[in-house]
């Protein structure tokens, strides 16, 4: 009873504040019920809530989980994939079963796929950063699977070895933070309609302006709307404001 009206308690006012107000013998049952609540959750699986600091800290990160994760799904949508179903019909019966496998035993993994059967991997860190042992799981999903698109997804980041790994085992690997994907800035008011031009697009628009490829302008691969699109290098891309 101590820990879940601690829970209510600091939901509803700064912990700090909280501590400052209360008479000694308060503080005490305060700390104590505090201790007793991390003790729950470091012995249970929750949601990689293990290493938060504060109740705050837990309720934060289950909405950034969230947050991301959406965002996640709309940028897979944009790119013409969509959520994994064991019972796709157009799936060769050989790569369903893998991503069947897949995604029971990688609860951090989502795949996506497209109707050409084409495969897209978001792989999610829940704390701290992407290490090289992990780099090693990702480096056997991708023995099993090679995906068209890998997204890694950290809440602070890759390390130098593991990133140099897997930038080597996926020639598309795109980083993202948990920061990055918690507004989807491609639905933007400001943002305008933007969409790839198929090659014969693209030539007919040169030919149009008497101009090479080099000199149209250049948009980063770090730019966030490339980023949320996955373009690939050289994509000659229309963008069309209202």
């Amino acid at each position: 009873d101590d820990v879940c009206a601690t829970f209510d308690i600091c939901l509803s006012s700064p912990t700090n504040k909280l501590q400052s107000d209360m008479p000694k013998c308060s503080k005490f049952v305060f700390d104590a019920s505090n201790r007793a609540f991390h003790k729950y959750i470091n012995m249970t699986d929750f949601d990689s809530m293990t290493d938060a600091k504060s109740i705050q800290h837990v309720v934060q990160w289950q909405q950034e989980k969230h947050a991301f994760k959406r965002v996640l799904q709309k940028m897979a949508a944009a790119r013409g994939f969509f959520p994994f179903d064991e019972s796709a019909s157009y799936l060769e019966a050989s790569l369903q079963k893998t991503l069947s496998s897949i995604a029971r035993e990688h609860k951090n993994v989502i795949v996506n796929v497209n109707p050409r059967g084409q495969v897209m991997l978001s792989i999610y860190v829940k704390c701290g950063k992407l290490s090289i042992q992990t780099a090693r799981v990702v480096e056997k999903i991708l023995g099993r699977v090679y995906p068209t698109h890998l997204l890694i997804v950290t809440p602070t980041g890759v390390t130098p070895v593991a990133k140099k790994l897997l930038v080597t085992l996926h020639n598309n690997t795109q980083f993202f933070l948990t920061t990055e994907l918690q507004k989807n800035y491609a639905d933007h008011h400001s943002v305008p309609t933007q969409a790839p031009l198929a090659d014969a697009e693209r030539d007919a628009l040169l030919k149009k302006y008497g101009i090479t490829k080099d000199q149209l302008p250049i948009m980063l691969r770090t730019d966030s709307i490339s980023k949320y699109y996955g373009w690939a290098p050289g994509t000659v891309v229309k963008s069309t404001r209202i």
